[in-house]
């Protein structure tokens, strides 16, 4: 198998510490980069290029890359695999650390199976970016995904972020056995499209928003008035009758309300 070959070679053994896992079906690669909807020359950054078997495809498409790899060895097999690629940017770190408005145009998008040690912090970082990207679409671990895109009645604060910039979808799932090394749960191929370049999340409203739905979902598995009445510091009866006014069942659970009642909710109390 050319990646266990490749990697033999370089003497490197995949890191648990950086969340490696190399993805080996090609048909699985295809369909992320199918899904992007890359154009000619378009900006595409990718986090964890790996072995580059996704940035070769890409590149198929646009020589318009920046990708980011904190791994050194690979980073030093990547560089001497691109070498006469023009365009490309590589860069050497830690995406989490990076500066990301200060390397990216105003225009791109964002194509990668990212380390799925880190896979949340990665898109709350690129949800916060600005400017952002115009679409992103990643392959992570399932349960990430279905944090992302939820099954109905299973919100959650990341998902509710998604609908309030974009939409989110699940392409594919991936099962874990097109992996090396195996880990331990499948995988999804999953996208965040339609992103609001212009709303400010540090804008009051908008940190009112997504203050509110944190306390909602502070105790996940408490009724919704209690997590409420608690983190606002307020009576339950007063939250129960918001909730009566937008006919909402008062022993309901943040994760079966969408972005909607959260808005609406946060006008009421500011009415009140």
């Amino acid at each position: 198998m050319e990646i266990k070959k490749i990697l033999k070679k370089l003497n490197i053994k995949p890191s648990k510490e950086l969340g490696q896992n190399f993805l080996l079906d090609g048909s699985v690669l295809d369909r992320i980069v199918e899904s992007a909807k890359i154009e000619k020359n378009e900006t595409v950054l990718e986090i964890g290029p790996g072995l580059g078997f996704l940035t070769d495809r890409l590149i198929e498409i646009t020589n318009r890359l920046i990708l980011v790899e904190k791994d050194k060895r690979l980073f030093k097999y990547l560089e001497n695999k691109y070498k006469n690629v023009d365009e490309l940017t590589m860069i050497n770190d830690d995406i989490l650390k990076l500066n990301l408005s200060k390397i990216l145009p105003n225009r791109y998008k964002v194509v990668a199976n990212i380390p799925y040690n880190i896979t949340s912090r990665i898109i709350y970082l690129l949800i916060e970016t600005k400017p952002r990207a115009e679409s992103i679409t990643l392959l992570v671990q399932k349960e990430v995904a279905e944090k992302i895109v939820p099954k109905k009645n299973k919100q959650t604060p990341l998902s509710l972020l998604v609908k309030l910039l974009g939409k989110g979808e699940i392409i594919a799932n991936v099962n874990k056995s097109c992996f090396f090394p195996i880990p331990k749960i499948d995988s999804a191929i999953v996208q965040i499209s339609n992103i609001d370049q212009n709303l400010d999340l540090t804008d009051e409203a908008n940190k009112s928003l997504l203050r509110l739905i944190k306390i909602g979902f502070s105790s996940p598995r408490k009724k919704l008035v209690n997590n409420l009445a608690n983190g606002l510091g307020l009576d339950k009866a007063k939250i129960e009758q918001i909730l009566k006014d937008l006919k909402i069942e008062p022993k309901v659970r943040a994760e079966e309300l969408g972005i909607g009642f959260w808005k609406e909710f946060g006008k009421s109390l500011s009415l009140d």
